[in-house]
């Protein structure tokens, strides 16, 4: 069994709801507050690597921060990392590692199927 990782921020209703979603599920995930223990580059990109999406999806483009720092989606994925570095509410929450995977939890609902196994505590 993987250890189950979330990248919380306790502000954000859909991180809340995915921890809450996580230990309903009999799940003690490992909380990283990642606004205060913010991901170095290497640790953003080996969760890029994991994850079955673009590295797009891992911006809040929303922020204020993305702009500044011109941020769309059709710039790489360095270019998103170091933004991510730069001002960590970029990234996009709730990720979370489970099973191997790497979920961005928007809506936290998306985890159901993975918790539905043994596999996932």
């Amino acid at each position: 069994m993987d250890e189950v990782i979330i990248y919380h921020n306790p502000r954000c209703s859909n991180s809340r709801g995915a921890l809450a979603l996580l230990e309903e599920h009999s799940c003690t995930p490992r909380i990283i507050e990642y606004l205060n223990t913010p991901l170095s580059t290497d640790e953003i990109m080996g969760l890029l690597q994991r994850y079955d999406g673009e590295a797009r999806d891992f911006v809040r483009f929303k922020e204020p921060q993305a702009a500044t720092l011109g941020l769309s989606s059709e710039s790489s994925a360095d270019v998103i990392v170091a933004a991510i570095v730069a001002a960590p509410i970029l990234l996009q929450r709730p990720v979370v590692v489970i099973q191997g995977r790497v979920i961005i939890a928007r809506p936290p609902d998306v985890l159901v199927p993975l918790l539905a196994t043994d596999d996932a505590r």
